[in-house]
């Protein structure tokens, strides 16, 4: 063959294919958007296990179907997939190629295979595309043999609000951590440091709660360090050894209840209603907190104020009772009652 011949014959192929490739991208069809798209997975699940190589990774084999209005199958309509998670290959290919889209055959059916890891989120989604159509379906991994770290939280008791405890009753000091491996067992590196002076302390336990008795007001800042290695007991201050932490701030209050002390002044005479004047102004607080006064005037009213009036439309005999609250910084609130009775006569 000459060479003028040869050229003339690559010519000749080279045209042929231009004009089968332009043919088959003139025979793609939108997918009507009166129509559906239905993205199925099988498996629906897997289970991989990063340390055997057979079962490091899993595979679903997705589908699209695409259907027009009378639920007829519509072919030659590009499906464009995506997914949250893992990887979309051309199914049965190897080494893999990577896919983004893919036309639908005969029945309707565009096909790609997702692979998913440990390393993928627990649900993947993937989503397929054609036209004005658009589905999503969902696959669920799971993880064997993978050694996930623990999460590490406390809580103190008591805690009101505020989250607070007081001196000479107990404190309870408790691990709330949750680890995803249900055989492990957690050990925990506790950290108080106090304002006191004998209220810090560190240990290692495997305890998940302990007590303590504070005798004098103080502020703890708390840390909990958390492992699932069972040389954390024996080695705590190994490099790396310990998982996760929390920490939260605590106060001891020494707080004392106010003492309330009710009073009242001249009692008022003639018509009625009456305003008599109470007065709460002997009441005191051994911590000099800021107090508050409300006053129950024993007829179903109330008053307020460190000096105000409780008024009477009728004659009778009342109790009036006085609740003071301090207001201590960071510590729970506390109150004193004190009780005054009054007579009020008839009118004359």
């Amino acid at each position: 063959m000459s060479k003028a011949t040869r050229l003339g014959w690559g010519a000749s192929l080279l045209g042929i294919l231009l004009v089968a490739a332009i043919a088959c991208e003139d025979s793609a069809v939108i997918a009507p958007s009166d129509g559906s798209i239905t993205v199925t997975l099988n498996p629906t699940a897997v289970t991989v296990d990063p340390n055997v190589p057979a079962n490091a990774e899993k595979s679903s084999d997705v589908r699209a179907l695409v259907l027009d209005k009378d639920g007829k199958p519509v072919e030659n309509s590009i499906v464009y997939f995506s997914s949250t998670g893992g990887r979309l290959v051309q199914p049965g290919s190897s080494p893999e190629v990577s896919l983004d889209s893919a036309a639908t055959d005969s029945q309707g059916i565009a096909r790609a295979t997702l692979v998913v890891t440990a390393e993928d989120a627990d649900e993947v989604d993937v989503t397929a595309l054609s036209g004005a159509l658009t589905n999503t379906a969902t696959l669920t991994k799971n993880v064997v043999g993978e050694q996930r770290p623990p999460t590490a939280s406390l809580t103190i008791e008591p805690c009101g609000d505020p989250c607070a405890g007081e001196v000479n009753r107990v404190v309870t000091f408790k691990s709330t951590s949750t680890d995803p491996n249900d055989s492990d067992v957690l050990t925990f590196r506790w950290s108080i440091v106090s304002t006191g002076a004998s209220g810090s302390e560190q240990f290692v336990t495997q305890s998940t709660r302990f007590s303590r008795t504070y005798t004098s007001a103080q502020d703890l800042a708390v840390s909990l360090e958390v492992s699932d290695d069972p040389a954390a007991l024996s080695s705590p201050t190994t490099p790396g050894i310990w998982d996760d932490s929390a920490a939260k701030d605590y106060k001891i209050c020494a707080n004392q209840a106010p003492v309330a002390v009710a009073a009242t002044g001249t009692l008022p005479t003639g018509a009625y209603p009456r305003a008599v004047p109470v007065d709460g102004s002997g009441s005191s607080d051994p911590d000099d907190d800021p107090l508050t006064f409300t006053w129950a005037c024993g007829n179903g009213t109330t008053a307020t104020g460190r000096t105000t009036f409780c008024n009477y439309t009728a004659a009778g005999s009342f109790t009036i009772t006085l609740t003071v609250n301090d207001n201590p910084s960071g510590c729970p609130k506390k109150s004193g009652i004190d009780t005054v009775g009054v007579t009020l006569a008839p009118v004359p």
